[in-house]
């Protein structure tokens, strides 16, 4: 048989089929007889068909190279265009609470100490374990104890009587019943709140030791927390985690090393599961007669910074038995529950087993709030005053001091009434627009 180097006379003067380009890893012998090892292979290349098979194979060995070079890249890149395309492609986030939180979204819930947090996040968790949703509820605030007496009630009198006598007798309890151990003064009998079964809950074993136990070396959060959530989440097969309280998972929050890294961390952990996540955390003392807004959680700003949204409990002034929640934060969706229309709610225990914040209405913030005194006044006026001064718009004002667009416009324009007008002369006001429905 001719060797591989022969090459027939049909093909030398140009006619029949050109022979394709062939590699090859076994040895080969070359014509002194030695071995060739390990080297690539190829036949003659004639014709355009040949040359185009060559470059096949090397721009092959090309993509192959550049692939293997990548490989533990912690980026992936792809042209803009093929991005939008794989976004289009795939299902829209639905909303897990009105349009404050997504899914696949890390979001915050912020207020003051006995406001409404936990009390809200159990409410949302119930709701969406309700709707089929797998959901864990990371619980650093209450106890098994303390949760009871919030999703249950005391069970009294004949009906008492009865639930004792069954358990006395050994024979099954109803479903949601429970009696207590004797304690020296009775027995308890509760009647807990029918609870969906893929809402599971997880809380400190008491071997984690002081609050060093949160800290490395450096001081900042250490990171066996959030590998015990992701444990947890993993066995509950979850795609809901919410975790109550920040405060935690980290002490010294306020600084921003270590809230960068906290905030790294629980980004890391949502990528990487495509969990949707909400956080709580506490605001510290406030002025009463200011509104919400994000610098009013406790911590670094790079907390809320990090996230794609973020709602608050705030308490009316006038009747501290109204509360409402507003919108602070919204990285993704309409901003629908700013100042100007944030929602009323009242807390109440449903059929009396379940705590919860029933709403009632819609309300500008600041009806809600204790009016200010003249110094405050003067004081926010002057903030506003120096804003203008600097060039920014009703939009820009309205960000800055936690108000909506129309509000903005409209303190811009009371103030340019009063005596002193000059300060606004950097702001065209007829330029803006003076719409209430934004």
């Amino acid at each position: 048989m001719a060797n591989n180097h022969a090459m027939s006379e049909e093909t030398r003067k140009g006619g029949g089929n050109a022979p394709t380009p062939q590699n090859s890893c076994t040895s080969r012998h070359n014509e002194s007889g030695s071995e060739c090892k390990g080297t690539y292979y190829f036949t003659c290349p004639q014709g355009a068909e040949a040359v185009e098979g060559l470059k096949r194979l090397m721009r092959n060995c090309w993509e192959s190279a550049r692939a293997h070079a990548m490989r533990g890249n912690v980026l992936a890149g792809k042209s803009f265009r093929d991005a939008l395309k794989s976004a289009a492609r795939k299902r829209r986030p639905r909303p897990l609470y009105r349009s404050m939180w997504y899914e696949g979204q890390i979001a915050m819930l912020f207020a003051d100490t006995n406001q409404g947090k936990t009390i809200l996040a159990t409410q949302i968790a119930v709701d969406l374990a309700r709707q089929g949703r797998r959901v864990l509820y990371c619980d650093f605030e209450m106890t098994e104890e303390q949760q009871l007496l919030r999703m249950s009630r005391e069970v009294v009198g004949e009906e008492r009587e009865r639930y004792l006598t069954m358990f006395e007798r050994g024979e099954a309890l109803p479903p949601l019943g429970a009696v207590s151990e004797d304690g020296g003064g009775g027995r308890t009998v509760s009647e807990m709140y029918d609870l969906p079964e893929t809402l599971f809950r997880v809380e400190p074993n008491g071997m984690g030791g002081d609050d060093e136990m949160r800290r490395g070396d450096d001081g900042v959060v250490a990171s066996e927390v959030i590998r015990s959530i992701e444990q947890w989440a993993e066995e509950f097969n979850a795609d809901v985690v919410i975790v109550d309280n920040i405060t935690y998972m980290a002490l010294g929050l306020e600084k921003s090393a270590i809230a960068t890294q906290l905030v790294q961390e629980l980004k890391r952990l949502q990528k990487r599961r495509g969990w949707s996540m909400l956080v709580l955390a506490h605001t510290p003392k406030r002025n009463a007669s200011e509104p919400l807004t994000n610098d009013s959680m406790a911590g670094s700003k790079k907390l809320v910074g990090a996230a794609d949204s973020a709602f608050a409990i705030g308490c009316s002034v006038k009747d501290s038995g109204v509360k409402y929640i507003k919108q602070t934060k919204s990285r993704d969706a309409a901003f629908e529950y700013g100042a100007d229309n944030v929602i009323t709610c009242e807390i109440e225990k449903e059929g009396g087993l379940f705590l919860k914040l029933k709403e009632t209405g819609y309300a500008r913030e600041a009806d809600l709030l204790r009016e200010p005194t003249e110094k405050q006044t003067a004081a926010a006026d002057e903030k506003l005053a120096a804003l203008v001064a600097d060039g920014c718009s009703s939009a820009q004002v309205a960000k800055e001091l936690g108000i909506s667009q129309p509000t903005a416009w409209r303190r811009i324009k009371a103030l340019q009434r009063k005596p002193d007008p000059t300060v606004f002369d950097a702001v065209n006001l007829d330029d803006e627009d003076d719409d209430d429905d934004m």
